[in-house]
Parts: C-alpha cells; sequence; structure tokens
C-alpha cells in the first residue's frame, strides 16, 4: 500500500512537472520573455524599471505573435477548426429558425382564436403543444448541441494551441467543464433577462433604468470573456479541478498582466474597423468573404495571443 501510494505520488508529480514544461516551452518558443524569469545582473530592481521591463517585452511579445515562429501550420488549423464551428453554429441557429417559423405560420392555428370550432379544435390544441415543446424544448436541445460541438471542436483547437494530444479522456472533462461552465453563465444571462422583465423589486428597478440592465449585461460578457480565456488553455494544459480555481485565482488576482494585452487587442481592432471601412467599396459577395476571412483570422490570432500571455503568467 505505501509503495503504491508513493507511486501515485510521483506519477502526480511527474504529470504537473510535464505541464509546467509544456507551458514553458510554448512561452519560449512563443519568444516571450517574462520580466519574473529575468535575473538582472545589477541589483537595481525597482518598481519603475519593473513596469518598464514588463512594458517592453509584452508589446514585443504582441509584434512577435504575428511570425510563423509563433504558432506554425496549427494557426491554419485552428482556423479550419473555427470556421466549421461558425458553419455549423449558424447552420443550428438557421434551422432553429426554420422550425420555429413552421410551427407558428402552420395553418391549424387560425389567426382569431374565437374562429375555433369543433372540426379544428383537435388541430389547433395539437399545434399549440408542438410549439410550447419547442419553446421550452428548443434552447435546451441547442445548448447541448452548441456545447458538444464546442467541445469537439473548440478542445482540439485549443489542444493545437497548447501543443497537447488531444484524447477521449480528456474530450470527456473538457465536455463537462463546458456543461458547467457555459450552463452557469447562460443562467446568469438568463437571470438578468428574467429579473429586468418583472414589475416588483430588482426586476421593476431594472425595468425602469435600462441603462442599468445593459452595463450589467456588458459586465457579464467582458468578465465571462475574461474569465474563459484564463481558464481553456490551464484546463487544457492540466484538465482537472484545480485548473478551474487556479484560473478563477489567477484572472482576478493577475489581473495587471492582461491590461496591456488587453489594449494592444483593443487598439488592433480598431485598426481592422478602418480597413472594413475601406473593403465596403467592394462588391457585396467580394466583401462578405474578406471581412469574414479577417473576422474569423483576427479571433484565432486572439486566442494564440492570449493562451501565450496566460501560460507565460500562470
Amino acid at each position: 500500500m505505501k509503495n503504491n501510494h508513493s507511486k501515485n505520488r510521483l506519477e502526480k508529480s511527474a504529470l504537473t512537472k510535464n505541464a509546467k514544461k509544456s507551458a514553458q516551452n510554448i512561452a519560449k518558443d512563443s519568444g516571450f520573455k517574462h520580466v519574473r524569469s529575468h535575473k538582472s545582473k545589477k541589483n537595481s530592481g525597482s518598481k519603475s524599471s519593473f513596469k518598464s521591463s514588463y512594458t517592453y517585452q509584452a508589446i514585443a511579445n504582441f509584434f512577435q505573435s504575428f511570425t510563423p515562429r509563433r504558432t506554425g501550420l496549427n494557426f491554419f488549423h485552428v482556423f479550419f477548426l473555427d470556421l466549421v464551428f461558425i458553419t455549423l453554429f449558424f447552420g443550428m441557429i438557421y434551422a432553429g429558425q426554420q422550425i420555429g417559423s413552421s410551427l407558428a405560420e402552420a395553418p391549424s392555428v387560425p389567426s382569431d382564436l374565437s374562429n375555433i370550432n369543433a372540426d379544428n379544435a383537435d388541430a389547433v390544441a395539437a399545434q399549440l403543444h408542438n410549439i410550447y415543446l419547442f419553446t421550452i424544448i428548443g434552447p435546451i436541445v441547442f445548448f447541448l448541441a452548441f456545447t458538444l460541438l464546442f467541445s469537439l471542436l473548440g478542445g482540439v483547437g485549443f489542444c493545437l494551441i497548447t501543443r497537447q494530444k488531444f484524447t477521449l479522456a480528456f474530450f470527456w472533462r473538457f465536455l463537462l467543464l463546458n456543461f458547467a461552465w457555459l450552463g452557469l453563465w447562460s443562467g446568469l444571462f438568463m437571470l438578468v433577462v428574467y429579473l429586468s422583465g418583472t414589475e416588483g423589486g430588482v426586476g421593476a428597478y431594472l425595468s425602469s433604468h435600462p441603462v442599468v440592465t445593459n452595463v450589467s449585461m456588458i459586465f457579464l460578457v467582458v468578465l465571462f470573456l475574461h474569465l474563459s480565456i484564463v481558464l481553456y488553455p490551464l484546463f487544457t494544459l492540466q484538465p482537472k479541478v484545480s485548473s478551474v480555481w487556479k484560473a478563477l485565482a489567477m484572472a482576478f488576482f493577475r489581473i495587471h498582466y492582461f491590461v496591456l494585452p488587453y489594449l494592444l487587442i483593443f487598439a488592433l481592432a480598431q485598426v481592422l474597423r478602418l480597413v472594413d471601412f475601406g473593403i465596403k467599396l467592394l462588391p457585396q459577395t467580394t466583401y462578405l468573404i474578406i471581412a469574414l476571412t479577417v473576422l474569423i483570422l483576427f479571433f484565432v490570432w486572439t486566442k494564440f495571443y492570449t493562451a501565450s500571455v496566460v501560460l507565460e503568467n500562470s
């Protein structure tokens, strides 16, 4: 028993060391040298020099993130996966809209309910029942399908970004994480929407102050994105519950490491907006193809860039 316990501890220690080594290799290949690992030969070590050095290294990392050495062919693999995901995602939305429209516009439901009689009452009742089921079950089915699709394609994508092997065991853990994580945030968003539609208490305040509702939704979106940016690379590197707590701690207590990268991402997004104004002069089909391609490329680059920031500072 004692030997088995020692063996398990050694295996866990080896896994942790491998994960740390993998994170260091990713950061090293990205060309990002964090100031904490840089030991100055001179014992200046003042706060001003630390901030200056970190700012310089963060900006250098930003520009190096566009080099092929940073991502290799994995960038194009993730781009293809995201393109497939977006296509299937909008395909699900379109299918849901078509089903909903067909149910709502069915001829068995008269526009004036006073026209219901004994001849069409059963057909109307059946149609209303189908609409009710679609309204209740539809969002649940969509959430399950979306989570499964994201866990598969997104899981492979994050494994490529962090240079980990995609396995069935990882997929199941990543799927369970997404059911809990996306379910939690979906519940929070629906709670805000529900409260804003109620008449008493908090709902009355939100309904009379739509600005507060909008700010609350924006805050939740920003918080969700920030936490997800930190969570997914760390969980992919070490798919266990402790990675979730580690991600939450890092997202809040080391948020200063993300301020400059976020500002740089925002600045790049504004540059792309200016480019977008220019290509709008092209034919509509050409414009849509170029705009969608650039948008996906930007999204993929953001995942690679933020993952390197997360892993380097974890």
